[in-house]
């Protein structure tokens, strides 16, 4: 069994988002998963897991809306 520690969202290729689920094993172990963004968030929301972004990808996030 695993826990989710946090997800970040990290990158951005063109439009497309990419994102980490970082998960603690029962052993004490960290494990990182590559993930699909909705599913980080789907997971990291049941889980009351922290989410984060990288900084980077908020501050190219709002060049492109503005």
């Amino acid at each position: 069994e695993a826990k989710a520690e946090k997800i970040i969202i990290d990158k951005l290729e063109n439009t497309t988002f990419h994102a980490k689920l970082i998960l603690k094993m029962n052993d004490g172990q960290i494990k990182i998963i590559d993930a699909r963004p909705s599913d980080c968030i789907a997971i990291a929301v049941r889980a009351k897991a922290p989410i984060f972004v990288e900084e980077e990808i908020l501050k190219s996030s709002l060049e492109t809306n503005q």
